[in-house]
């Protein structure tokens, strides 16, 4: 059974552009952690096992959801997990059991890789479910928005999908307008190797016969090669593409960035490189871990390029190899999500030893130049030992979750792991200074200042306060609004 790879690493630290290590920057500006989530920005979350979140979503109601797998050491057992977080991170006890959901699909070891949210909130988690080389399949779930599965879907709310003869899983997943679900992944017939996975279920659950084989689609790229799909997205006109990494006959490298688009009924779509595939090597040692489509139909992805630092590689609609960005010159980009302002942020991680890494977190204009608004470029954080960003998702107001895990290694094998979050600003933020007793003329100096905007003011009679003087603000002094966020006053008239 492979997982998207951990590539563990020795890595020197780059002074070239901003770091954040904790919350020493200034913590109103885009990319500083958000003081108002947890601690100072970071939620760490140990359910007694060993823990770590591979996707994380938003719902509607701004509360976070995070799916991973959970796992005794010296036992093979791997659960399949959820746990979701209040807006200010802490565990939503009205979720499952105290915060967290448990899904037990039949075999012993299971893994929860990929969320997403329908418009309705209810939460759909795809992933694995093993129980040996004979019986390993993709496992997906739906649950209501209190944690319990959703009986109308599947068989009590679970649906197993096994090829006969292959191994396969699903790493990525995405919700199409018409509520069908889209997983990506991998299928690994015996005694060969990987090609990238396609399967779409409707929204009961069931296989989508309308979709490839009987609602799924293998694709192999180059012969005697392991193509793994680790990311999926809607295109222009319904269109599907995934994207992943080549490797030759399986090994560890150098590998290459696959590439593939589907039209809606999963044939390949042939406009699209060599008849709807793309092998990009725009380095020796290249792969993909995640992937967006621009409104103008360009694909993104996340990964390296050999350890240029956090970087995405962006594709024109026909496939061709557009544009390399790279905060550089060390590390690898696991996620990336797209900003209504048309920015990217791009996450992974950073390592400073081989037991030490810190959360990476990028920012790239449309040019595809670092965002130098955003600290520089780059923000690095600390969560507390070997950290792993593996996912990034965008709540409506701007603040950008990153979910991954924080592990302790001995000798590089993993001795402990925790589910691990952080916030930070997507946008500046105005802190509402205090202006009563102030002149307007004054005041409103100390409002642009701060970030914030003057909003409507009133004026009326007032025994105690001087003619010209502020009397009252809303919000009151010390509130946090987004960047511009309006401060109405009520001026003495005397």
């Amino acid at each position: 059974m492979t997982r998207k790879p951990v590539i563990r690493v020795s890595l020197v630290l780059c002074t070239g552009f901003a770091l954040l290590l904790g919350p020493s920057a200034d913590a109103s500006k885009p990319g500083a952690l958000d003081s108002t989530f947890g601690r100072g920005g970071r939620v760490i979350t140990d359910f007694g096992q060993v823990d770590g979140v591979k996707d994380v979503a938003v719902q509607p109601n701004g509360k976070i959801v995070a799916v991973g797998d959970s796992y005794e050491l010296g036992s093979s057992a791997d659960n399949f997990v959820l746990a979701r977080y209040t807006k200010s991170g802490g565990l939503d006890r009205t979720f499952g059991r105290k915060g967290q959901v448990s899904t037990y699909f039949g075999r012993d070891t299971n893994g929860a890789y990929a969320v997403a949210i329908q418009p309705d909130g209810r939460i759909v988690a795809a992933g694995v479910a093993s129980g040996g080389p004979a019986a390993t399949g993709i496992a997906v779930a739906r649950y209501n928005a209190n944690g319990s599965l959703d009986p109308t879907f599947g068989d009590g709310g679970k649906v197993v999908t096994d090829f006969a003869g292959s191994l396969a899983l699903a790493s990525a997943i995405f919700i199409q307008p018409d509520g069908k679900i889209v997983v990506a992944g991998q299928r690994t017939p015996m005694n060969s190797f990987a090609d990238f996975l396609l399967v779409r279920y409707t929204t009961s659950g069931a296989l989508d016969q309308s979709f490839g084989d009987g609602g799924s689609v293998s694709t192999d790229f180059q012969a005697d090669w392991s193509d793994l799909a680790f990311g999926v997205a809607l295109a222009p006109g319904g269109k599907i593409v995934a994207a992943g990494w080549g490797l030759p006959q399986g090994a560890g490298g150098p590998g290459v960035i696959d590439l593939a688009r589907f039209d809606p009924d999963g044939s390949l779509d042939t406009s699209f490189g060599q008849g709807g595939t793309v092998v990009s090597r725009p380095g020796e040692d290249s792969g993909a871990f995640g992937v967006i489509v621009q409104p103008d139909g360009k694909p993104v992805v996340a990964g390296f390029v050999g350890l240029t630092g956090l970087t995405l590689i962006r594709y024109t609609v026909n496939g061709a190899l557009d544009l390399v960005m790279a905060t550089g010159p060390t590390g690898y980009t696991n996620d990336l999500v797209r900003q209504p302002d048309g920015k990217l942020v791009a996450v992974g991680t950073t390592g400073l030893s081989g037991t030490d890494s810190s959360f990476a977190v990028a920012r790239f204009t449309r040019a595809g130049r670092p965002d130098k608004s955003f600290h520089g470029g780059e923000v690095r954080t600390d969560m507390g030992a070997w950290d792993i960003a593996e996912a990034v998702a965008l709540q409506p107001d701007g603040r950008i979750v990153v979910g991954g895990s924080t592990e302790r290694l001995d000798r590089g094998n993993t001795k402990a792991g925790n589910f691990a979050l952080a916030r930070y600003l997507g946008v500046a933020r105005c802190r509402v200074p205090n202006v009563i007793g102030r002149s307007l003329r004054t005041a409103k100096a100390m409002i642009t200042r701060a970030g914030c905007r003057l909003g409507p003011v009133r004026h009326k009679a007032s025994a105690g306060a001087a003619r010209g003087k502020v009397v009252s603000q809303r919000p009151a002094a010390g509130k946090n609004l987004p960047n511009g966020g309006k401060v109405e006053l009520v001026v003495s008239r005397g």
